[in-house]
């Protein structure tokens, strides 16, 4: 009999033989042996029956909502009277208690799983649901994380229609307040790269809760600054943002986490339309704190909710990092639990036994945890089709930028308006996003289920995208989409230029915001596509660029409106997106290539991996001479 073989859970005998469950010494009287396959159901239910009094072990997923209520999968044998007759070998003592060794299977060579087996195994973890999770607790999760995703655009736009009562009363001129605003964006793009790491390596809900915690901080700070410290306004701007920016590459991940190329635009439209509900309301919000209460409410306001989403996601949001929690079914580690099931966990460990009867025996098996890298954000660039992709929607995320930041200013200039009717003039771009939103995630289910089933592609792998031409199917309307956006922001100029009627321009700016959105959306659930298992680091790279971009040349849109004109401002960076618009077609046409090579250069560098621990332990093992 061969002792050095633990298949692993799950696994069945398909040949006549004797499987034996090791248990551990403090709680075995006697060896227990199963009894044949021909007395007991296949573990995958092959329609044997069961004879009555023998407990089976269930196949299939288990969702995460129940893996605690599972004592009666487990296959331990409790204590009984020692009836073993003397002499009878009882079998090998299990050294220590630990509850994982109960689980430990003991199988001859005769029992060993066939090819045939092995393969019908497969099979079966390919027909899991890739997430254990239920529909509505998905929802719920995505839900919790687009509310915590619109404390970072809203902190930006809430903040600009207060930006001339802030200068007043600090004595400052209004570039020196927009310094503040450049500052804003430069940690708004640096800090998500070491944040979005480090939710990819310990888990999403420590980091969520961390980066909202330092938020809240950072938002009474604001609302309690004399005037007289105009240092410390800009350093408490620079720590809301470290503090806020973090959370779109945190909710990209999760989503990451629980859904399937096939969901995942769904997911993804709601996580944005919510996300971008901020810059809708933002604007109003700020105009109506800082003209009829005090600019300090702005943030009284924004840590009083964030407060409150850092409260729900205490007590309600789940960890979905799969390199922790697998497919959801794997109870977290205290780091990551629930204050319900720490106290679960604690309870249990009192109680190994009870513990080890609660394990769920179809576990899948999480991946190897990814070490933390605060600069995997920046090594992603150097990708051909990331660094491609990037730099052409920061432009676009450029002229959105100098939209929102000039608008203001424009409609005080050539209309006169004050800080409540400035916000309301904002609305019709977040109304337009937020539509936009909705309406994409719809369209991208759609898309990919329609281009997936007219290529007859199944993979058995739900994340799989090895063949298919993801990159085309995702920009398929993309070019569009850059037109029509491209359009609205050459008007949107032309009217503020000739003073036109202010409907023009609100018109304009809902195009602009829908545009916005349904590129940047795109975007990024291709880039969740690719890196299904980065979905912070990746969505980190994309936050790097687009902010660092518009904070490198938002401060030049004032002077190139003072010296030609808002009409050709707007023209003439609409005429360097169209320069770069090749970029896109790369994407589309190499990017199928580029993403071969990478994925072979990353199995070739697991497998190198492999074969030196391999090695490494067998060297150990080597008995001395």
């Amino acid at each position: 009999m061969d002792h050095d073989r633990t298949p692993t859970m799950g696994e069945s005998s398909t040949t006549t033989g004797v499987t034996k469950i090791r248990t551990p010494h403090s709680c075995r009287k006697r060896s227990t042996a199963l009894p044949v396959e021909d007395d007991i159901t296949d573990a995958r239910g092959d329609g044997k029956e069961e004879p009555k009094g023998k407990e089976t072990v269930p196949a299939g997923p288990g969702h995460r909502d129940d893996w605690d209520t599972r004592s009666a999968q487990s296959t331990l044998v409790p204590d009984q009277p020692d009836d073993t007759p003397e002499g009878v070998d009882p079998g090998p003592e299990v050294e220590g208690s630990n509850p994982a060794d109960m689980l430990a299977v003991e199988t001859s060579e005769e029992t060993r799983p066939s090819a045939e087996t092995k393969t019908e195994d497969k099979d079966e973890t390919n027909r899991r649901p890739y997430s254990a999770f239920t529909k509505n607790q998905r929802w719920m999760i995505v839900i919790i994380s687009s509310v915590a995703g619109i404390f970072s655009p809203i902190s930006s736009t809430i903040y600009a229609p207060a930006i001339p009562t802030i200068a007043d009363q600090f004595g400052k001129s209004i570039e020196a307040i927009n310094l503040t605003v450049t500052m804003y964006l430069i940690f708004q793009g640096l800090t998500p790269s070491f944040f979005g790491s480090l939710a990819d390596s310990i888990g999403r809900r420590p980091v969520y809760i961390l980066t909202l915690t330092i938020y809240v901080l950072a938002c009474i700070g604001l609302a309690l600054t004399p005037t007289s410290a105009y240092w410390l306004l800009m350093v408490l701007r620079c720590l809301q943002a470290t503090g806020g920016s973090a959370v779109i590459a945190i909710g990209s991940g999760c989503i990451g986490d629980i859904a399937t190329p096939e969901e995942r635009g769904g997911y993804i439209g709601l996580f944005s339309a919510v996300s971008m509900g901020g810059p809708a309301i933002g604007p109003v919000l700020g105009g109506i704190m800082a003209y009829s209460l005090s600019w300090r409410w702005i943030f009284w306001l924004l840590a009083i909710a964030c407060g409150i989403n850092v409260v729900v996601m205490i007590f309600i949001l789940p960890e979905t990092l799969r390199a922790v929690v697998g497919d959801g079914s794997i109870p977290p580690p205290l780091l990551n639990a629930r204050p319900v099931e720490f106290i679960k966990q604690r309870r249990l460990e009192k109680k190994p036994l009870e513990k080890a009867s609660r394990l769920p025996l179809d576990y899948q098996q999480k991946p190897e945890p990814k070490k933390f890298d605060p600069f995997g954000s920046f090594k992603m660039l150097l990708y051909p089709d990331i660094a491609a992709m990037l730099t052409f929607t920061s432009l676009l995320y450029v002229e959105y930028y100098w939209v929102l930041t000039t608008y203001s200013t424009l409609l005080k200039r050539n209309y006169g308006y004050n800080d409540i009717q400035i916000g309301l003039c904002y609305l019709p771009n977040g109304i337009g996003a937020m539509a936009t939103s909705f309406a994409l995630g719809r369209f991208l289910n759609w898309d990919y289920g329609r281009a997936k089933a007219k290529a007859g592609y199944d993979p058995k792998d739900k994340i799989s995208l090895d063949g298919f031409p993801i990159e085309k199917v995702r920009l398929r309307i993309f070019p569009w989409i850059v037109v029509l956006y491209l359009a609205a922001c050459i008007g949107f100029g032309w009217a503020m230029e000739a003073r036109a009627n202010v409907a023009v321009s609100l018109v304009m700016n809902f195009f602009i915001g829908g545009g916005l959105q349904a590129t940047m959306g795109i975007t990024n659930v291709l880039l969740v596509d690719l890196f299904p298992g980065n979905g912070g680091a990746i969505t980190a790279s994309f936050n790097l660029c687009r902010c660092l971009s518009a904070a490198a040349l938002v401060s030049a849109v004032d002077a190139l409106i003072n010296r030609i004109g808002a009409g050709w401002t707007y023209v003439m960076w609409s005429g360097v997106v169209v320069v770069f618009t090749p970029l896109v077609w790369l994407v589309v046409n190499r990017g199928p290539k580029w993403r071969k090579q990478r994925m072979d250069g990353l199995q070739k560098k697991a497998n190198d991996k492999a074969e030196k621990q391999a090695q490494k332990q067998k060297s150990e093992t080597k008995p001395k001479s």
